[in-house]
């Protein structure tokens, strides 16, 4: 059969011209008919020009960091350089509190960070980025700051309208930064522009917000009531906005969308609109602590907020139980959960490095916490695009990256729009877990792709240290990138199209890959027996995967620009994946292949 859409020079389209661009409404996608991109090209599949997402990829990387105990200019770097020695990507690190002189005066105190600018240089060089700890706290000890502060009014108010006493908080006593006050903003602004100034990336801005609530009715500029909705939405906005105003939108914060007071009391403290990178506060490094960072990520789904993860192994230091702190297995499990999360983010207090886990003579076994950790680490790099898309089609949808099911487990979750992953957590110290499928779907094992689960199945599903349980949904397009960055030394990174579960059924799907690059768009038709598969122009190298025992291998046609598909592979192994395109397909006009069936 011909191509789906064949552009010729000059050639005018309409929304019609392109398969079921009426099936999408919302205004994010806009299909393969938009021919401006394509003037004076001949296409097989024209470009297209997706909403390009509205915050920074690296919010999906892996990040590492140490505990303010152990930071300093030197082991910060050397920290970063650990992982990447032990072939673990790092996309950015959090110098943790007490980098400054005194909390929020924005002077690095020079006996631990003696030439901050160099610091950030090196690690930039090495392709991580970087952001400062921060709150909207001034402490009494920051001298004349503070002075200036308070004898100005720049500090929200009592009750009374009055200067508010200090107030204590777990780096001291101070009072916090009044938002609504336009000359204490731009004083403030001045103090952050100190280290704006040497190109950091952003902050992680820590949970001072609810301590407006002790001030019982606080006052801002004028005398008006400040709630704390308002006081956490100004402070929490204002690093965003003004440091992507300084530095542009690259940047980022790292910040709280829901905590839990003892899995009681559950609050907001984040606007919706800045948590792209989130974390969901300090848990202890045990299962409980798990549990607890599950039910805190869920809260935050329910909420709507788009992006966030959990701080790997927990953030707290372990009460002695555990030489490092932490068990080999609850780091695992939590890593685990940290690469099917859209932040991906490990540091705290004591041990947190996978390698100190294993005795040198094992550290490269099958089992070892490096290699099972960096299997992960992998992973969640390989999901990158499918995070990024889905969070910039979650932000714009008004949801989350994340779903809780409707169903009875209290520890497992959905990933995406049309919730195309299903991860149930390991949440104790067990080789196996109880699983109830989400209804009205059919699942298929990330691990054994021949394996199949119906909605509404309850399974004792059997799960060693190596794996998790995750499962794709049938019916799915599935994007995971391949391969590393140029900028991080790699050849370019590929993109392979995953079609996980049984054909059989007419099939009519589409899948919008966002980027800063006006994005790809995947349209997948079948009818009867053939599929035909479209891939707007990209110069991202593309390999198709099945996982499908009823592929003929029977290539009909190919839209491959330079080679055309050969013969897929049809030797299965219960259903193991085949890959339909043994090299990468060069679709920089665009590709349709067209496959035959049994």
């Amino acid at each position: 059969g011909k191509p789906l859409l064949k552009l010729q020079r000059h050639q005018v389209f309409s929304m019609k011209d392109v398969p079921f661009c009426g099936m999408v409404l919302s205004p994010l996608f806009f299909c393969a008919a938009i021919v401006a991109l394509a003037a004076g090209e001949d296409y097989v599949v024209p470009p297209v020009s997706l909403q390009s997402p509205p915050y920074a990829e690296w919010a999906h990387y892996h990040w590492v960091w140490l505990s303010h105990s152990a930071a300093n200019q030197k082991s910060a770097v050397e920290y970063v350089q650990e992982y990447l020695d032990k072939g673990i990507r790092v996309g950015a690190t959090d110098i943790d509190s007490t980098w400054a002189t005194c909390s929020n005066n924005f002077d690095f105190d020079e006996q631990k960070y003696p030439n901050p600018k160099g610091m950030v240089d090196t690690l930039h060089s090495l392709n991580v980025k970087v952001i400062l700890w921060a709150t909207s706290m001034i402490d009494e000890d920051c001298g004349d700051l503070y002075s200036t502060a308070y004898d100005n009014n720049y500090f929200v108010r009592d009750m009374f309208n009055k200067r508010a006493n200090p107030i204590k908080w777990w780096h001291g006593k101070g009072g916090l930064i009044d938002y609504t006050n336009p000359d204490a903003l731009k004083w403030w602004h001045e103090q952050l522009d100190k280290v704006l100034d040497i190109g950091i990336d952003g902050w992680k801005n820590d949970g001072t917000d609810p301590f407006v609530l002790e001030l019982v009715f606080p006052r801002g500029y004028g005398g008006h009531y400040l709630s704390h909705r308002e006081y956490a939405d100004a402070y929490y906005r204002d690093y965003f906005y003004y440091t992507r105003e300084k530095l542009g939108n690259e940047t980022l914060i790292m910040s709280r969308p829901v905590d839990s007071f003892d899995n009681i009391v559950y609050l907001s403290f984040s606007p919706r609109d800045v948590v792209f990178s989130g974390w969901v506060g300090d848990q202890d490094p045990t299962f409980d602590g798990l549990k607890d960072a599950v039910k805190n990520m869920l809260h935050s789904a329910r909420a709507n907020f788009v992006g966030f993860g959990s701080d790997i192994g927990g953030y707290r230091g372990g009460k002695g139980e555990y030489p490092l702190g932490r068990s080999k297995e609850l780091l695992l499990r939590w890593a685990q959960l940290g690469a099917f999360s859209p932040l991906m983010e490990n540091g705290g207090d004591n041990e947190h490095r996978p390698w100190m886990f294993d005795s040198p003579a094992t550290e490269n076994d099958t089992a070892s916490a490096l290699n099972i950790y960096r299997t992960f680490v992998n992973i969640h790099y390989s999901l990158v695009s499918f995070f990024w898309s889905e969070g910039t089609q979650a932000f714009a949808s008004g949801n989350s990256i994340l779903h809780a099911p409707s169903n009875d487990d209290e520890y497992s979750f959905t990933l995406g729009q049309n919730q195309d992953i299903f991860v149930a957590p390991m949440v104790d110290d067990a080789n196996w877990r109880s699983i109830l499928f989400p209804a009205g779907e059919q699942w298929v094992d990330w691990w054994q792709p021949g394996v199949l689960y119906s909605g509404g199945d309850k399974v004792n599903y059997s799960c060693p240290l190596t794996h998790f349980p995750v499962f794709k949904r049938v019916g799915s397009i599935l994007p995971f990138n391949e391969g590393q960055p140029v900028a991080e030394g790699g050849p370019g990174r590929g993109l392979r199209l995953e079609f996980p579960g049984v054909f059989g059924e007419n099939v009519h799907r589409i899948l919008n890959i966002h980027d800063d690059k006006g994005g790809i768009q995947i349209v997948a038709l079948q009818e009867q027996n053939t599929l035909k598969i479209s891939v707007s122009a990209t110069t991202r190298p593309i390999r198709l995967h099945f996982s499908h025992s009823s592929l003929t291998g029977r290539v009909l046609e190919s839209g491959d620009t330079t080679t055309h598909l050969t013969t897929v592979s049809t030797t299965f192994s219960g259903g193991a994946f085949i890959t339909a395109t043994p090299s990468s397909l060069d679709c920089r006009k665009g590709c349709v292949e067209t496959l035959g069936f049994a």
